[in-house]
């Protein structure tokens, strides 16, 4: 059975209504425990189409809780136009004791059973995006970074087309957030996306809310402007009342649906979605 989840703010019972919507299944038996993801498949015949992009979701929780229903009414809206939405359990320290590295491998891990089994889901990997938030947005970071610090875990994995970030973890040095739960302060350095900037990286969207307490939305500024210094596509999208959680839909349900509609059409723009013709009907 999926684990309990621990905030009752972001998993509350719609949200684990709709997790029950999704398969859920195994994807690795790790030592602490198996781990599964929630798949979400688009309401039409797989056999009779051809392969669909694929959107995964890593959630938050500062490596500490696991908290995949926040991003439930993320992955239904994405499969109702047509994607393929994951969301994926990594391995934390209050459930099973572990820290940044293991849920890194995690991360990795998934996109690989993802590619040994993209006949079986019918998943088209050239249209791969991912999403994030808090440390699931530092893990969607790492999967995305083709930076010579990086190449070693991500080189054989499918480059995604696209990121899609709420509140990211992006700074993970001794000046920024978490450092310490890093084997040591040089992995931790070596392992922060605000030190992999590089030329040739995906589309980047990032939502951030200015009273955030948790992750500074400073750390969003700096990792945009980086991401333009080399020449990427960049957007930052601030929310000046917005705090850390406010993008969750049981939360703050106007902020999610901005947020969502945003998202929506930035996949529009990078050719993954078509239109949503009811976009702006209320």
């Amino acid at each position: 059975m999926p684990e309990k989840i621990l905030d009752p703010i972001i998993g509350n019972s719609r949200d684990q209504e709709l997790l029950r919507r999704a398969e859920y299944g195994v994807y690795t038996n790790s030592p602490e425990g198996d781990l599964a993801a929630y798949c979400y498949r688009p309401e039409r015949e797989i056999s009779s189409v051809a392969p669909s992009p694929a959107i995964v979701f890593f959630h938050g929780g500062k490596f500490d809780q696991r908290l995949v229903a926040q991003f439930a009414p993320h992955a239904l809206h994405f499969s109702s136009r047509g994607i393929i939405a994951y969301i994926v359990e990594y391995r934390v320290n209050s459930i099973n004791g572990t820290g940044p590295m293991e849920a890194l491998e995690d991360a990795r891990t998934f996109i690989k059973y993802l590619m040994y089994h993209q006949e079986h889901f019918s998943v088209d990997l050239d249209r791969l995006i991912l999403g994030g938030m808090s440390s699931g947005g530092m893990l969607a970071l790492h999967l995305a970074s083709r930076h010579k610090k990086n190449l070693e875990y991500t080189s054989e994995l499918p480059k995604p087309k696209g990121l899609i970030l709420y509140a990211p973890l992006s700074d993970t040095t001794p000046k920024g957030l978490c450092s310490d739960l890093f084997p040591d302060e040089k992995i931790a350095k070596t392992l922060s996306p605000s030190e992999q900037q590089m030329k040739g990286a995906p589309p980047l969207l990032v939502f951030h809310g200015k009273a955030d307490k948790s992750i500074p939305i400073t750390q969003s500024e700096k990792l945009v402007k980086g991401w333009k210094r080399k020449k990427n596509q960049a957007e930052l999208s601030v929310f000046e009342t917005a705090r850390h959680i406010d993008f969750n839909l049981n939360v703050n349900p106007q902020y999610y649906e901005l947020s969502i509609r945003t998202a929506d059409h930035f996949l529009v723009e990078l050719g993954i979605l078509e239109p949503d013709p009811d976009a702006f009907i209320d």
